[in-house]
């Protein structure tokens, strides 16, 4: 096992003395602490550095192709964007060692192309501290998930147009920002989306 510099694990490079015996990292989430020299060290609290045989850098497993994440407050949870293929994707909600089959879970209907997300830790919007805020581009419907009774609700905020999006996240003042492939930004805030034409 060739242990990997934080840059090659950052640019993706899973090559095959990675992948080897039981120290696969993939569909894995690994938490690290880059160092100044050319590598880097795994944080004392990563839940696999007290399991035998195990990947240090492992803080949680068992995804498909995870593709976006965000902590949610108070910086405990992962929320987990997880693609897969044909199935769609699942959102999790997941804590050190877990997995999505142990976490709170959204399953996105077929054909909704989620993008984001963002957790909403600060936010000038109080209805939604906390929670994850995320995308379907292909109706431009902006909402958010939250944890209840064990799974993740889903609650809408906002339809954008026109457009696709592309992007949204946390402006300074702590509102949301929609970017769409028309050029347009459009802010949230408890009054409502503001939408703006960026300059070329």
């Amino acid at each position: 096992f060739k242990q990997k510099t934080a840059y090659e694990i950052y640019q993706c490079d899973w090559s095959s003395d990675v992948c080897s015996s039981d120290l696969t990292l993939l569909g894995k989430i690994l938490r690290i602490s880059p160092t100044e020299a050319d590598g880097y060290k795994t944080p004392h609290d990563n839940p696999s550095r007290s399991e035998p045989g195990s990947s240090q850098e492992v803080w949680a497993s068992g995804f498909s192709s995870p593709d976006s994440f965000a902590f949610s407050s108070p910086w405990t949870k992962l929320f987990v964007i997880d693609s897969r293929g044909d199935a769609g994707a699942i959102v999790s909600l997941v804590s050190a060692g877990g997995s999505p089959a142990s976490s709170p879970t959204y399953t996105a209907p077929r054909g909704e192309a989620l993008v984001g997300g963002v957790a909403c830790s600060p936010c000038s919007l109080p209805s939604l501290h906390g929670q994850f805020v995320l995308a379907d581009s292909s109706t431009g419907k902006v909402f958010s998930l939250f944890e209840i009774s064990g799974k993740l609700a889903r609650q809408e905020i906002a339809s954008v147009s026109p457009g696709k999006i592309t992007a949204i996240g946390l402006s300074e003042k702590g509102s949301l920002v929609v970017a769409t492939d028309r050029g347009t930004l459009t802010e949230i805030t408890e009054a409502g989306p503001s939408t703006t034409t960026s300059k070329p």
